[in-house]
């Protein structure tokens, strides 16, 4: 006869202490998202000339693969003249390997008001914001598709190892307010090592109705060694007219290097196409032939002749609902005899050899929530 009285004490408890957390969540405006990235693939990858070497593997690989999976919770909370304090935790996931990382991803604390945005964290530089004027934005800008293999040689990954499309620890930004279609941000990344390496990063970005355009640089000092210090710069514009949106590249690398600077030129076009519900997406991307005193090599890029290579990219996205999508691509990377650049996301060997010829059919799907 007492039990009741008990459990329907303790129910009401729980009930007011899982209210507690709730009414706090949304008084400070907090949103728990994500997406779910998933594709199948068949890749190959051969070797440049007419043969190759008995000991090759097999070139052909089929693989499942999660493509920038995640989730994530974000808030803000209103503090005075407008002001608000903003923070976001972004986690890693892996859906075809059960494992993920715990702030992986855009995870920061700031406040944002009239005068811009100000945030400390782990995050993408300037650089990388351009990235969606000419990219593979229909499928996300990731995936094999990704328009960053040659690009920023986004490839070999962080600074450490030469490239310039990679989150940064220990990162200060600041993003002006939209004024009239334009934002300008600035990022500083402390290396906190012996040498006190750094990553500074500068980027300005256009949106109007018809035409948008981008200008970024990033300085990596010391990221790669003592006294070596690496630049990038990048110009992009597109222009939309309805159902067609075409856009332009450019891109200077320049790396120190022991024998002296290592520099590359980048070429790249891209076009959008509305077909139907759906939509296609074309890339041709050229990274000249490095230059430099003296033969040398940072990622992909080399010095000399026949280190150029090509990229190529053909994909179709169809929304299947407000959520959720399905794409199908096809991704060519055609080395030069000296050139060693690999997929994006998920290479094909870890290790790229020179004058590799990649190829890859891509089908999947993304869901968002």
């Amino acid at each position: 006869m007492r039990a009741k009285p008990v459990t329907a004490l303790l129910a009401v408890l729980l009930t007011g202490l899982l209210a507690v957390p709730q009414a706090r969540a949304q008084a400070a405006g907090v949103t728990l998202y994500g997406r779910l990235n998933v594709d199948m693939e068949v890749v190959s990858g051969k070797q440049a000339g007419w043969g190759c070497p008995d000991n090759c593997p097999n070139p052909n690989v089929f693989r499942v693969n999660s493509n920038s999976s995640m989730f994530g919770i974000r808030g803000s909370e209103p503090l005075a003249d407008g002001v608000s304090a903003i923070f976001q935790i972004e986690n890693s996931l892996s859906a075809t390997e059960g494992r993920g990382v715990l702030a992986g991803r855009e995870s920061f604390l700031g406040l944002s008001g009239p005068s811009g945005t100000f945030k400390m964290g782990h995050f993408l530089s300037p650089y990388d914001d351009i990235l969606p004027i000419f990219g593979n934005v229909p499928t996300l800008t990731t995936s094999i598709l990704s328009t960053a293999s040659l690009w920023a040689q986004g490839f070999v990954g962080p600074p450490e190892a030469g490239g310039f499309d990679d989150r940064l620890r220990n990162s200060i930004r600041y993003d002006t307010p939209e004024w009239q279609g334009l934002t300008a941000s600035a990022q500083f990344s402390l290396g906190e090592d012996a040498r006190r390496s750094a990553v500074y990063g500068l980027g300005a970005v256009y949106s109007g109705a018809t035409i948008d355009v981008g200008l970024a640089w990033e300085r990596n000092q010391e990221a790669r060694g003592t006294g070596l210090d690496d630049d990038a710069f990048t110009a992009t514009a597109a222009w939309n007219f309805g159902q067609v949106r075409v856009a332009g590249v450019y891109e200077y690398l320049r790396y120190d290097t022991p024998v002296g600077s290592l520099r590359r030129d980048f070429w790249g076009a891209s076009g959008t196409i509305v077909a139907g519900p759906g939509t296609i997406y074309l890339f041709a991307g050229r990274g000249g032939d490095g230059r430099a005193p003296a033969s040398v090599r940072v990622g992909g890029l080399a010095s000399g002749p026949d280190t150029a290579a090509w990229q190529y990219v053909l994909s179709y996205t169809y929304p299947l609902s407000g959520r959720t999508m399905a794409y199908a691509g096809y991704v060519r990377i055609a080395n030069d005899a000296s050139a060693a650049y690999n997929f994006y996301v998920h290479p094909y060997t870890p290790d790229s050899a020179a004058g590799l010829r990649l190829s890859g059919f891509v089908l999947g799907a993304a869901h968002f929530f």
